[in-house]
């Protein structure tokens, strides 16, 4: 599993991308042998004025194909990232059961009739 770290307009620093690291291979490591690539993009939303309002957008690639995006806004990047990968490998949970399940009908629907 590949993660991709980069900021969109915004300077990462080390220490946060030791936190991506470890919360993302954390999150993942139960689907890590079905996700190729992981990618979370920070951004933060208010630009120059430096407010409250920083994003982290995820983007989680299958080795199968296709992929799912998840995008959570917090006070820090801290808070963002840690919202983020939860939320993502909740989603990612509920769309590989939704695949299994659609292959078992696939399986038992072409199953032969005796």
């Amino acid at each position: 599993m590949e993660i991709v770290i980069r900021g969109q307009n915004v300077e990462i620093s080390e220490a946060l991308v030791a936190h991506c690291v470890e919360r993302a291979s954390r999150a993942f490591r139960p689907f890590s042998s079905r996700i190729s690539r992981v990618q979370l993009v920070f951004v933060d939303l208010n630009g120059p004025k430096r407010g409250l309002g920083q994003a982290c957008r995820a983007t989680v690639e299958f080795t199968g194909g296709g992929h799912v995006r998840y995008e959570s806004r917090a006070e820090d990047y801290y808070r963002s990232i840690s919202q983020a990968v939860a939320g993502m490998a909740r989603h990612i949970q509920r769309v590989l059961g939704r695949r299994r399940t659609r292959a078992v009908e696939r399986t038992s629907t072409l199953a032969p009739a005796v």
